[in-house]
């Protein structure tokens, strides 16, 4: 993927727009970059609000420089690298998890 077609941004556009536009129901948020292994950054775009507004007229929208509160995001980034060393055979599903424990590799408990 070297090129990225303006309709295609214009379509991702209209979907964070529309899927940002009611945030007590819907998204919140969204920030979207894509890219390649040659072109890194081939899009990018966002939309939503900074924090959740009690009124979307006085709401303040995300910017560039917007941080986001993980909360469970963390979950997901764990269960994926943890797949990810059951595929490379390094711990299995059924392991307890004092196996794959620093204190275990470190103190030898």
């Amino acid at each position: 993927m070297s090129s990225f077609a303006p309709s295609c941004a214009s379509a991702i556009d209209t979907f964070l727009a529309e899927s940002t536009a009611q945030p007590l129901h819907n998204l919140p948020r969204a920030v979207v970059l894509v890219g390649s292994t040659s072109t890194p950054s081939l899009y990018s775009g966002s939309s939503g609000y900074a924090t959740l507004p009690a009124d979307l007229s006085t709401a303040a929208p995300i910017t560039e420089d917007s941080v986001f509160d993980l909360f469970s995001c963390t979950k997901l980034v764990t269960i994926i690298a943890t797949l990810q060393l059951v595929e490379q055979g390094k711990v299995r599903v059924e392991d307890e998890i004092g196996r794959a424990s620093c204190r275990e590799r470190v103190y030898g408990e």
